[in-house]
């Protein structure tokens, strides 16, 4: 018996239901499966109850109660993800922080969610991990560009890494993480296309120029000047004015500086998201960043948005959400206005130029040089 006992041991459940259909005892393998089955729909059944009261606990404020009743949940059933964030969010709530990641990261592993990616960042961010807590905002935006908790919880670690670098010996490592949760908070809101009123008004245009000046009554205008138009709606003739050629020279991605105390240039070498080798596009300087815009790569045009931080050499691409961008352009131009805003007008294509006017709000850059007084 004995033997016999540790032989049907070594068999899987396939297995034994064979032998029993075999030997004529199926109607007693199909309870044992019935009964199976209800046992376990009666277990995923008490593990919701659990995770419900655990909810209900929550709701009242009772913070440990409900991370009880989430345990027990989780003890009769581990698959289901969202008991895992529940039990993150009654954790942080109790300053838990260590036990809101593993809830986290488990519920994340389980089936990603905003939810969960948000408060995995929130405990990231109360222990000082700003780098690890940009990541998963990141993917919060990806999902939701807009998400007004993401975005105050980014404000927060912006504000604590400005003050941060503002003390007497402050951890210079924290700045390329600030430069990050900067551009990150910056790009949110994305290009802002505005309405070009006026009649006459300039046509679509590429390779002008544009600049700032004060109008005869003092206020302030965005001027422009030359560039090559589409043709006119209302006649068969090409308007063409100023412009520039189109020159075969080999494109290039490298930052010179020119001093003009000793009158000599210098090669400032980079790291980072370096651009690729591009011509006609903008840049202008901003907050100690030199911010670059589009232009005319080997193959095609750039829709992507560059920042250069000088003090350290670093390139970073600004985060701008997919619906929030523009379209792909070189032989633009663009203008920086005092309240932090770049302002760019036109450009084209291969294909042919374009008439859009928008707005890129980077007032964040501008910020923390006020506040760190640089």
């Amino acid at each position: 018996m004995e033997e016999l006992r540790k032989q049907l041991e070594q068999l899987s459940r396939d297995d034994v239901k064979k032998l029993l259909d075999a030997a004529g005892h199926g109607l007693l393998t199909a309870a044992s499966t019935a009964l199976a089955e209800c046992d376990e729909k009666q277990r995923v059944q008490r593990a919701a109850d659990k995770k419900q009261i655990g909810n209900d606990h929550f709701k009242g404020g009772q913070w440990q109660q409900a991370v009880e009743a989430y345990s027990e949940s989780i003890e009769l059933d581990a698959t289901n993800a969202l008991t895992w964030s529940n039990r993150a969010a009654a954790h942080l709530k109790l300053n838990n922080l260590s036990a809101a990641l593993e809830d986290c990261t488990q519920s994340i592993a389980l089936a990603p969610s905003v939810k969960s990616f948000m408060r995995r960042a929130t405990a990231y961010a109360r222990l000082h991990c700003f780098q690890d807590a940009m990541q998963d905002l990141k993917c919060v935006f990806a999902s939701e560009p807009r998400n007004k908790q993401s975005l105050s919880l980014l404000e927060e670690i912006v504000a604590t890494l400005q003050q941060q670098l503002c003390a007497p010996e402050c951890d210079l490592s924290l700045r390329s993480t600030l430069v990050q949760a900067e551009l990150l908070l910056a790009s949110r809101a994305g290009w802002t296309r505005i309405a070009v009123r006026g009649n006459p008004a300039p046509p679509g245009l590429n390779g002008h120029v544009l600049f700032r000046a004060k109008w005869r009554d003092g206020s302030s205008r965005v001027m422009l000047f030359g560039g090559r138009a589409v043709r006119d709606q209302k006649s068969d003739v090409l308007i063409v004015f100023g412009g520039n050629g189109q020159r075969s020279e080999q494109k290039m991605n490298e930052v010179w500086a020119f001093d003009l105390a000793s009158q000599a240039w210098s090669h400032v070498v980079s790291t980072g998201d370096v651009p690729a080798p591009r011509s006609y596009h903008t840049a202008h300087m901003m907050g100690g960043f030199m911010i670059v815009l589009g232009g005319r790569m080997v193959d095609r045009e750039d829709d992507q948005v560059y920042v250069f931080d000088l003090e350290v050499g670093v390139w970073y691409v600004l985060p701008i959400p997919e619906d929030r961008r523009l379209s792909a352009r070189a032989w633009h131009s663009s203008v920086a206005l005092d309240d932090g805003r770049l302002f760019l007008l036109g450009g084209g294509t291969y294909t042919g130029p374009l008439k859009d006017a928008a707005l890129l709000d980077l007032s964040t850059l501008l910020r923390r040089q006020e506040l760190m007084g640089k």
